[in-house]
């Protein structure tokens, strides 16, 4: 639980004309070198949209923004973009969200005008494209560290958070740091220890794809 939340955003779903010219203040980087151990294959590399589903996210991203770079774990995949490695092996997607907060501070770029970065899992293959153009251009709410996605419905249920699609600051790098070598490995555990803000989206929007049959009734919907 992440008790320390501030309140919630409208998000993307109050504006979804969003300006499909809108400039990016920052980079996103798209997790996808997990271990996939459910699907029993790479999920970046299942078909999809006539090529990857790797290559569905890049070109989505690529419509919001100018810097596109690859959490790539020990995987190198086909596609002409930056690859990072984790930072520490067996840790998770923290240890991708630690390389992406690392390499903003060592890799200083001109589309960078903020000290944030969208962080976004490859699996999450129905996002929006005004739910990426908010990502790329929204601001984290003074006093907080974290910006992540949150679904909402229309009889107002709670719905589990989605940490893997939002914008983190890069002041929480050693706090992270810290966190993995004391051996702790939870998302939601390290973010009840920040300053966390939600925004809100579909519920579909967030809906990852873990498994066989859940890639199966995805490709059907399309």
């Amino acid at each position: 639980m992440i008790s320390n939340r501030t309140s919630r955003n409208p998000g993307p779903e109050s504006n979804r004309k969003t300006n499909a010219s809108a400039i990016s203040i920052r980079p996103i980087y798209l997790l996808c070198g997990g271990g996939s151990r459910r699907m029993g294959r790479d999920k970046a590399m299942l078909p999809f949209g006539g090529g990857s589903l790797l290559e569905h996210q890049i070109g989505k991203c690529g419509d919001a923004f100018s810097e596109i770079v690859l959490l790539s774990g020990i995987r190198q995949y086909p596609v002409e973009l930056r690859h990072l490695p984790d930072t520490l092996e067996d840790a998770g997607p923290l240890s991708g969200l630690l390389a992406a907060l690392e390499d903003s501070v060592a890799h200083p770029s001109p589309v960078r005008s903020s000290d944030t970065l969208a962080v976004m899992a490859v699996d999450l293959p129905e996002i929006e494209p005004a739910t990426l153009q908010y990502l790329a251009t929204a601001a984290i709410p003074d006093g907080t560290d974290v910006l992540i996605a949150e679904p909402y419905t229309h009889i107002g249920d709670k719905r589990p958070l989605q940490p893997l699609l939002g914008v983190y600051h890069r002041r929480i790098t050693s706090q992270l740091r810290n966190y993995l070598r004391d051996g702790q490995r939870s998302v939601l555990g390290f973010l009840g220890e920040t300053r966390t803000a939600t925004f809100r989206v579909t519920e579909t929007e967030i809906r990852n794809v873990n498994t066989k049959a859940e890639f199966d009734r995805l490709v059907n919907r399309q």
